[in-house]
């Protein structure tokens, strides 16, 4: 047994977290599990509900593409992803809109200039990515999550929620950065203490199933991940490292959900 990260399960963890890196807006939100949308007038326009369609896929189009070492295509995957959000949101609200598209075209033209993965923390993305995550998380009719991070502990996070898409806003209050990640438990007989034990064992023997990683958080700020849940157990952990390479969720950073 090691308490250690496997690099392929932490690169796909970081790589997944890329959409979120270093976005940080000030304050602090409380605990809610309440869709936003509950309260928005009934001619919501059509540009804001198509947008937030696509704005939500995002993540998932993270976690396919630039899980493990990103590429070229699966960048430009990214920047499409954005595109067509802000295509989507044309008519609709201009920060968002205007977000999405400077999003995409700040990957678009890292890509051309042959600089990667670094747009990642370029300024001008992270204002751009912030506003759009920022954008579903408020005004987008799903499930959000205001979640507290601290060290090494999850608070806010409620133990049930219903199936379908959820946002989660992270706000770190630690000293630490920290991250998000969501897996499935396929298995019900599986014990939690097994799967922290040794998380990369746990990934590779299939006791655990990731389904999306993201809202890196830097200490006071914010980050933002979206995910489509189906009914089942799942598993949330901060699996960033400490100086000794051990994951947070070692120290403690885990909890369990269960979607009905």
């Amino acid at each position: 047994m090691t308490a250690h990260i496997r690099p392929g399960i932490r690169g796909s963890v970081i790589a997944a977290s890329v959409l979120a890196m270093g976005l940080g807006l000030a304050g602090c939100a409380g605990a809610t599990t309440a869709p936003h949308g509950g309260d928005k007038p009934s001619d919501e326009p059509t540009a804001t509900v198509a947008g937030c369609t696509e704005a939500a896929g995002i993540d998932a189009v993270v976690m396919a593409q630039l899980a493990g070492e990103p590429t070229d295509d699966g960048m430009l995957a990214v920047a499409a992803a954005y595109a067509a959000a802000g295509d989507a949101l044309h008519g609709g609200p201009a920060e968002a809109h205007d977000a999405a598209h400077a999003a995409a075209d700040a990957i678009t033209q890292a890509v051309e200039d042959g600089a990667g993965p670094a747009v990642f923390e370029d300024p001008a993305y992270v204002q751009a990515a912030t506003a759009l995550g920022e954008f579903v998380f408020e005004d987008c009719d799903f499930e959000s999550l205001a979640v507290t991070a601290q060290d090494f502990e999850f608070l806010g996070l409620p133990d049930e929620i219903a199936a379908g898409t959820a946002v989660v806003q992270l706000t770190n209050k630690g000293e630490n950065p920290h991250v998000i990640e969501i897996s499935r438990i396929p298995d019900a007989a599986t014990a939690v203490e097994d799967v922290i034990a040794d998380p990369g064992a746990a990934m590779e023997g299939g006791l655990i199933e990731m389904v999306a990683g993201g809202a890196f958080t830097e200490p006071g700020t914010q980050g933002y991940l979206t995910v489509e849940l189906t009914p089942g157990r799942y598993l949330v952990t901060c699996m960033m490292p400490d100086s000794e390479n051990v994951p947070h969720a070692m120290h403690g950073m885990y909890r369990e959900l269960t979607v009905a």
